[in-house]
């Protein structure tokens, strides 16, 4: 818990800890007798810790985890038990007894079909108690055996070495998936997701937001609008479906797959290598193909299509499909 006195002047700190025992904060008059219970001012806030759980799984079993507003980060290890620790943050209206609120957000570990559910939220509506903003921040340590299947409304989502499959839906926030090995599926309304050193494959739908990945070794499937997408280094096939923003495709170990790309509202980007094994082909509807490897194709009155192999003397193996509607396309 942190707050400070009536005294914004006052640059002095003051900290109190202690173990298996209370800490009581009194008020005093200028006589020294106690003054009336009161809350701080600018609204009450109040961080508490949570009774670590953990409890054993089947191996290969599912870890489900359901939050309302959460940041969750999720570890693989080399054991068959799901532990759980964190804090609860919140803040109620000035004058309110944050407390009852506290009791009411709750965590809980509990078997259910197929493995273990985590559900971290509030039992009952905390507004009601004049909560104005709750939080949970929790480290998850689950089996890297075991698939794991996240919702949740708003927050950060961290998972890293996991090796099963991976199914994270998200309203609102952050989303942060590194070195997993199962395939990955994420769905998020609004916000970012990162998708670094995976195997894959890899099915991202981002609302509004923008998408980064690198270095994901299978398939890749993206969606995303009303932002931008970035793809670097990609292992394997890509296909790419932007709206309201722009495509940056960085492939920095080569063309090692098919690549289709389309974006409406933005621009395309791509550095193809020199060593590309590929066929391009580029169209741009109200836009502009700009390349710096010779291209052969038509112009009409409100597009360009163009097509060629970088390396004429190579077969082509891979197709490379580049499309803008009101949007140019720079081929480097």
């Amino acid at each position: 818990i942190s707050g400070r006195s009536m005294n914004l002047e006052s640059n002095r700190r003051i900290f109190l800890s202690t173990t298996f025992g209370d800490i009581e904060i009194v008020r005093k008059n200028n006589d020294g007798t106690s003054a009336t219970p009161q809350m701080s001012l600018a609204g009450d806030s109040m961080e508490s810790s949570l009774a670590e759980m953990e409890a054993t799984i089947a191996e290969g079993s599912a870890v489900y985890i359901e939050s309302d507003h959460a940041n969750i980060r999720v570890v693989g290890i080399d054991e068959d038990v799901v532990r759980v620790r964190g804090t609860r943050m919140l803040r109620v209206e000035t004058g309110r007894d944050p407390r009852p609120v506290a009791e009411s957000l709750t965590v809980r570990l509990e078997p259910t079909q197929g493995g273990l559910r985590l559900i971290a939220a509030a039992k009952e509506p905390v507004q009601d108690r004049g909560c104005t903003f709750y939080r949970f921040d929790l480290q998850v340590e689950c089996p890297r055996t075991s698939p794991l299947i996240l919702k949740q409304g708003s927050g950060v989502a961290t998972v890293q070495g996991l090796g099963e499959d991976i199914s994270i839906e998200q309203t609102e926030g952050r989303i942060t998936l590194e070195a997993c090995k199962g395939t990955i599926t994420v769905k998020l309304a609004r916000g970012e997701a990162q998708i670094l050193e995976s195997a894959g494959p890899l099915t991202i739908v981002v609302d509004a937001g923008n998408v980064s990945t690198r270095k994901v070794y299978g398939a890749q499937t993206i969606t995303c609008g009303q932002g931008k997408t970035i793809v670097e280094s990609p292992g394997n096939g890509l296909t790419v479906r932007q709206r309201g923003g722009d495509v940056r495709i960085l492939p920095l170990d080569g063309i090692l797959g098919d690549m289709d790309i389309k974006a409406e509202g933005g621009g395309i980007s791509i550095l193809i290598p020199e060593s590309a094994d590929a066929t391009l082909q580029a169209t741009a509807r109200n836009g502009l193909v700009r390349t710096a490897f010779p291209l052969t194709g038509e112009i009409g009155r409100d597009y360009q299509r163009l097509q060629g192999r970088p390396r004429p003397e190579t077969d082509g193996k891979f197709r490379v499909l580049l499309e803008t509607i009101g949007g140019d396309i720079v081929i480097d």
